[in-house]
């Protein structure tokens, strides 16, 4: 096989196997996507210790309304939100991808669970 016919072969192969090229959101998973940003609210300014992220992917492409067009929220009242948390902020400090399912039709797109896989 022709060095040229190898290497578009090879380059092919990588658009499809790579990871990260299925990474987006859509109805109500942001799937493999990266944490761009964590806003953590407490003190006497919150209101009741709100997570904001926002992701490399389109969360305006989610089934649900996320704040200012690109933020998903972590109840600060969640029962599992330390939980929650500790996996985004590993995900974020690791630069690994993280799946991130929300609350359909929820207002601020609420977090219902996050997990990451290998």
């Amino acid at each position: 096989m022709p060095i040229r016919k190898f290497a578009l072969l090879l380059a092919s192969m990588a658009a499809v196997y790579a990871p990260g090229v299925l990474a987006d959101c859509s109805g109500l998973l942001c799937q493999s996507v990266y944490i761009q940003s964590l806003n953590a609210e407490s003190g006497e300014l919150a209101t009741n210790d709100d997570i904001w992220v926002q992701t490399t992917g389109a969360e305006t492409a989610l089934s649900c309304t996320p704040n200012s067009g690109a933020w998903l929220k972590l109840d600060g009242d969640s029962t599992r939100k330390k939980e929650v948390y500790a996996l985004l902020l590993m995900a974020f400090s690791m630069d690994k991808p993280i799946s991130i399912r929300i609350v359909d039709n929820s207002t601020d797109c609420l977090i219902a669970y996050a997990y990451m896989t290998r």
